[in-house]
């Protein structure tokens, strides 16, 4: 071999030498990328099956799913087995539209925001999610990876917290807020059309009363019935929401005359007609309902409110039970009613309220024996104010209980002073509101205002009206016996207006029975007057009540109760109420004359 070969054998034997090293080198370098390759995907693996949020891998010519790890399986309700058998519409809600879209969406931008939606749950619900996804390419083609997690709850609290800033919770209906953006939807509509939009307001008479005899849950459930029916009584395009407490707003719109307000304010009134069943007791209520109407009486929301509320109050001080249509003579009485309300809490502490006191005159000696006391207001701007004004207010603030105990302890106090100036014995009769008697410590309270005033409980009377008794016997009585064993007379005040039966008398330690002076006033005109007078003496007496005849205002009214055998009477005739000072003076005068004027 010559020594060229030898050469070129040596060189081709140290090029195949490095060949073969760097082959080995190349194989040994690809084995640890796969091995890294493999580690990574591994762990990938891991981090997709260990995540709480789901995800699945979808080919995107076909769109069928090739991957999903356990928390999308979980959430969507697939089986690990099912997988391969799903299509990416299986789980967008089989929605093809919105599958081309993200897979479409995805290929151009390579990646999508997050955004909400709903995927398909395996029993066929729907799962509110937020997602994202991203583009996948490889060699053999692309898939989109999307990752997700289940929001509904989210969902379920942002509803419920958007509910309860539009509805109210006890009737479930529209709350003022989403009640005042219907009215002024209804507003807009009717301006461009040409149309009216009605409001009325409908409150329910006695809820107070109703609502402390039965207790809050038994009210509340009222006032989800009173919504219910309302939502019946009208048609599906009139809003029914609930204004808070026991007042409703309804707004119509479409009118096309004043008569089709009265027609709805009918239906309402009327829909009260039967009673409501609560925890499997009957309950009646009424209401009262006032009405606004645009373009007529304004042409704002506001303003409608404001005079459908005025309204309201003007059938609730005619009786209640009726509706009203705002005028403009209301707009005065409605400032006169809310300068009252607001006042009325200051009243008390600036002693604005006065007693004035109307005897009672015993028919049989003519001696007067005893006084109704009766409360004014002496307010700073309005003047002297009678309760008919004010105790209504009073009673649905729940401000009557101070003022009567100021009433109780202010009569007891002056009867006591009374008695130290040296005149004749004497009873002081004092008028219980309904919502005083719902006090628990009623009671308690009328004891130790007789302790501190030094007033023996003989000479205390409590005035309560006929119809407390007939729509609250079963909580009264109970009160009416703990004041009985203190010595209180209780009297029954406007008696005949609430047709009380005898059982009634029979079963409630009542004194003294007072007829009511709409009859008094007919007693020598009408002989359905002069009967009922007679039938009332006559029933009292024959379950040994005394009889007061109330208003009496002339002589021959004061001769035929002589006649018939009344006991006492009060009234103009005999005197006017007078202020503590006048009432002594009078007394005197009559304790040393022996007789009454106009006796």
């Amino acid at each position: 071999m010559t020594s060229a070969v030898h050469a070129l054998v040596l060189v081709f034997a140290g090029v195949t030498l490095a060949l073969a090293s760097l082959v080995v080198f190349l194989l040994q370098r690809a084995r640890r990328a796969t091995r890294a390759l493999d580690a990574m995907t591994a762990r990938q693996r891991a981090l997709m099956d260990q995540s709480e949020e789901g995800v699945f891998i979808v080919d995107t010519a076909t769109q069928r799913i090739l991957e999903a790890n356990p928390a999308c399986c979980r959430l969507l309700g697939i089986g690990a087995q099912q997988i391969d058998s799903l299509a990416l519409t299986d789980i967008a809600g089989g929605q093809s539209r919105s599958s081309d879209r993200l897979i479409k969406d995805v290929a151009k931008e390579r990646t999508c925001p997050p955004r909400e939606d709903r995927f398909r749950h395996r029993d066929g619900g729907l799962l509110d999610v937020e997602f994202k996804a991203s583009l996948i390419e490889g060699a053999e083609g692309h898939a989109v990876c999307v990752t997700f997690h289940d929001v509904s709850k989210n969902k379920r609290a942002q509803d419920r917290i958007r509910r309860l800033a539009h509805f109210d919770h006890v009737t479930n209906l529209p709350n003022k807020v989403l009640m005042r953006d219907r009215l002024e939807q209804s507003l807009a509509h009717a301006r461009r059309h040409g149309t009216m939009v009605a409001v009325f307001v409908v409150d329910l008479d006695r809820f107070k009363f109703i609502n402390e005899s039965l207790g809050h849950q038994a009210g509340d459930q009222l006032l989800h019935a009173v919504g219910r029916r309302l939502r019946r009584t009208l048609r599906d395009v009139d809003i029914v929401a609930s204004q808070g407490g026991d007042e409703y707003i309804i707004i119509a719109s479409d009118i096309r005359q004043q008569q089709d307000c009265v027609r709805v304010a009918d239906k309402l009134i009327e829909s009260f007609a039967s009673s409501f069943k609560i925890n499997a007791q009957a309950i009646a209520v009424t209401c009262s309902v006032g009405i606004s109407l645009y373009p007529a009486h304004a042409p704002d929301a506001d303003s409608l409110l404001k005079y459908a509320d005025m309204a309201m109050y003007a059938a609730k001080e005619a009786g209640g039970t009726s509706y009203q249509v705002f005028d403009a003579g209301m707009g005065v009485r409605g400032l006169r009613r809310i300068t009252i309300e607001s006042s009325l809490r200051r009243a008390l502490a600036e002693d604005e309220f006065r007693l004035v006191y109307q005897p009672q005159a015993h028919l049989a000696s003519g001696g007067i024996t005893g006084v109704e006391a009766l409360v004014r207001w002496q307010h700073p701007q309005l003047g002297m104010l009678s309760p008919g004004e004010f105790i209504p207010v009073a009673e649905e603030s729940g401000l009557i209980v101070g003022l009567g105990e100021w009433v109780l302890r202010e009569a007891c106090g002056q009867l006591k002073r009374w008695q130290s100036q040296g005149l004749p014995p004497l009873r002081v009769a004092v008028n219980l509101s309904p919502r005083q008697f719902l006090d628990r410590d009623l009671s308690a309270t009328i004891g130790r205002v007789l302790e501190e005033t030094g007033v023996a409980g003989g000479q205390l009377v409590i005035e309560i009206t006929e119809g407390l008794l007939m729509k609250g016997m079963s909580d009264i009585v109970p009160t009416l016996y703990r004041l009985k064993a203190m010595g209180v007379s209780i009297d029954i005040d406007d008696f005949g207006t609430g047709y009380s039966s005898l059982a009634y008398l029979q079963r409630i330690p009542i004194d003294t029975v007072k007829i009511d002076r709409s009859f008094i006033c007919g007693v020598c005109t009408q002989d359905g007057d002069a009967a009922i007078a007679k039938a009332v003496i006559a029933l009292a007496h024959s379950l040994g009540r005394a009889v007061i005849a109330e208003g009496v205002e002339n002589a021959q009214q004061l001769d035929f109760l002589r006649a018939h055998g009344c006991d006492a009477v009060q009234g103009y005739y005999i005197s006017q109420p007078l202020s503590a000072e006048a009432f002594a003076r009078m007394l005197a005068l009559a304790d040393a004359h022996g007789r009454l004027a106009g006796g």
